[in-house]
């Protein structure tokens, strides 16, 4: 009976302890000056996403066809947000534009950036790990009310072992890999 009680109280003890819930956000990148300057402002909207990616835990892929969440691995934000700030961080960087802003200007002359994260995912492929992201933008010209490009691009990471900050450095790699070749096509 007295090893019963200390076996309980031990499992209770063990069992009762909760792993902490982690948040990451995307690292930093170096970031290469556009070769020439647009004068005028580009509006980076705030982007959204699939229903799959509108909440802030991670999502990994074992097969296509199965999503798992990662309950103690969380993004700061919800995947479209967080694309959203870091984009007009990178876009701001890059001097690609006169300037870059989350508000419309007060001229008539602007680019306005969307997106639409489509894949923001650890997978398993081919008996690798690699990180995914897929944006779909739009660039529309105000100035002229017309949509001037529209594309999905997406990049993929591989890396190895299943750390938090192997996943994120993946994840913010792969990320900057998409907003430097939209630099590209602006």
């Amino acid at each position: 009976m007295k090893y019963s009680i200390i076996f309980l109280i031990s499992l209770f003890v063990f069992c009762s302890q909760v792993p902490q819930t982690r948040y990451f956000v995307i690292g930093e990148s170096d970031v290469s000056p556009a070769s020439e300057t647009k004068d005028k402002t580009l509006v980076v909207r705030t982007f959204t996403a699939d229903p799959l990616y509108n909440q802030d835990q991670m999502i990994y892929k074992e097969t296509p066809f199965e999503v798992k969440y990662d309950h103690y691995r969380r993004w700061a934000l919800p995947p479209a947000r967080l694309l959203s700030q870091e984009a007009e961080k990178y876009f701001r960087a890059s001097r690609r534009y006169k300037n870059v802003s989350r508000t419309m200007p007060e001229d008539d002359d602007f680019d306005i950036l969307e997106g639409h994260v489509e894949r923001f995912e650890e997978v398993y492929q081919d008996n690798q790990r690699v990180a995914v992201v897929a944006i779909h933008f739009e660039l529309r010209n105000m100035n002229e009310r017309k949509l001037m490009w529209q594309e999905t691009i997406q990049k993929k990471v591989s890396f190895t072992g299943g750390q938090s900050k192997n996943i994120v450095k993946a994840m913010s790699e792969a990320t900057f890999r998409v907003f430097q070749e939209v630099v590209q096509k602006m």
